[in-house]
């Protein structure tokens, strides 16, 4: 760690060098970096396309005499430590596009303020793309040729599905289609996968046990107060100077978004289901019962124990032992002469039950955190969260004021990057999820 204090960095201290507009006719190419303010980029575990905002207070007329219409590409680099003086920790350049124009007000007679909506070049490719073909392999390098091919998207990460498919894919958008096909990704395991794009590391398709199973980002914990923050005797007396080190794991903004949805899980049939799949070739109808307690010690999950009790009981049964919903799938046995390749739905009583029990147990905890902004720190990463009691304690216990049941490992779930040009600061909103709890309902905590 650092000794003195002019070898520390301000965590969030992050310089936008350069932002270059280039008109959509590529005859003007300008300098925008000191007409915006602030810019945004959000990804989601949910979404295959980065997205985002500038807000610009332009007093030069860009709007107009450009003109600024959509479409225009936008380059930035960013700089992580302070510029020129030998200690940065990364470079990034970023390129976006506009897709729109908004919120556009006046400020005062020479000036205009407006927001630009940004999206990467693929939100356009995949606008402009029908894709009406068959294809033939497994899903993963399905959705690597939709989106090498269709997308231009050159960093693409994958493990490997289960299954070989033969599937047409019926005049969609490539991120539809791409959409379409996670929902039937699975492992050997039957574990569900997910799809999505990041920042700093490009596109993704993992599956949750890869997900659930990966070490926290740096083994680190995020707290909600500097009093949190473990500290020796000796670094507390140095004050100030730890506030550095504080800072980087501290959340300047924390708000608890969901806590255990139960009711609504029962309705949606997570815990208790019945799926049926038939084949209109022969009508043959096969069946899986799902159950969420007897499936529970095979799935991924984040921790040891389930959200909701198997001692609760109606009318002497678990909530698990009930079927509160039925979901049916067709599929044509002789759609495909080579039995060696499924059709989309065939494989449905495999993956589909643990997808959506997946997806949504993954909403039993939910929170939203503001934290210093760090590359390490990724849509699809796991991290640990230090959750504290609300109770008083004494001052000799209060290391006792730890929540063990709901602190411990969190995935990632969704991101809003901010870089503000004018404070040269770099933070991050971030959503936190959690399936399962540390310790059981019993346990004192």
């Amino acid at each position: 760690m650092p000794s003195t204090k002019s070898e520390l960095q301000n965590p969030v201290e992050t310089e936008v060098t350069e932002v270059i507009l280039t008109s959509v006719t590529e005859k003007f190419a300008i300098d925008i970096t000191d007409t915006l303010v602030a810019f945004d980029v959000n990804e989601s575990i949910n979404t295959r396309v980065l997205t985002g905002s500038m807000t610009i207070v332009d007093a030069v007329g860009m709007l107009s005499n450009l003109p600024i219409t959509g479409q225009e590409k936008i380059e930035l680099k960013i700089q992580k430590g302070p510029v020129g003086k030998g200690k940065k920790e990364w470079e990034k350049e970023l390129t976006f596009f506009v897709r729109s124009v908004e919120n556009v007000e006046k400020a005062n007679d020479f000036t205009m303020e407006y927001q630009l909506q940004i999206v990467e070049e693929s939100y356009f490719l995949n606008a402009l793309t029908l894709v009406s073909q068959a294809y033939t392999g497994t899903i993963n390098s399905i959705m690597m040729d939709l989106a090498e091919e269709h997308l231009q998207i050159e960093k693409f990460t994958v493990d490997a599905t289960a299954g070989t498919f033969k599937v047409i894919i019926p005049n969609w958008r490539p991120f539809a289609a791409m959409k379409w096909l996670t929902r039937r990704a699975r492992t050997d395991a039957n574990e569900p996968f997910f799809c999505y794009n990041t920042l700093f590391e490009g596109m993704h398709l993992k599956s949750v046990r890869s997900i659930y199973d990966s070490v926290p980002i740096n083994d680190r914990t995020l707290y909600l107060q500097k009093e949190h923050v473990p500290q020796s005797k000796e670094e507390a007396q140095k004050g100030a100077i730890e506030d550095i080190p504080h800072k980087a794991d501290m959340a300047f903004y924390y708000k608890a978004l969901e806590a255990t949805p139960i009711a609504q899980h029962i309705m949606n049939g997570v815990y208790g289901s019945r799926y049926r799949l038939l084949n209109t070739s022969n009508k043959v109808v096969e069946e899986k019962v799902w159950n969420y307690r007897d499936e529970f010690e095979e799935l991924p999950k984040l921790s040891k124990f389930k959200v909701a009790s198997d001692k609760k009981k109606y009318k002497e049964l678990g909530i698990s032992d009930y079927i509160s919903s039925e979901f049916l799938f067709a599929f044509s046995g002789d759609a495909h002469a080579a039995p060696s390749h499924m059709t989309y739905n065939e494989d449905t009583l495999n993956n589909v039950p643990f997808k959506n029990a997946n997806d949504q147990h993954l909403g039993n905890y939910s929170y939203k955190l503001g934290v210093p902004g760090d590359k390490e720190i990724q849509v699809g990463k796991t991290i640990n969260l230090h959750l504290e009691k609300n109770e008083m304690v004494q001052r000799k216990k209060q290391f006792e004021t730890k929540d063990e049941r709901r602190s411990g490992k969190h995935v990632i779930t969704s991101i809003k990057h901010r870089f503000n040009l004018k404070q040269k600061a770099y933070t991050q909103m971030i959503e936190l999820n959690r399936d399962s709890m540390e310790r059981d309902h019993d346990h004192e905590n």
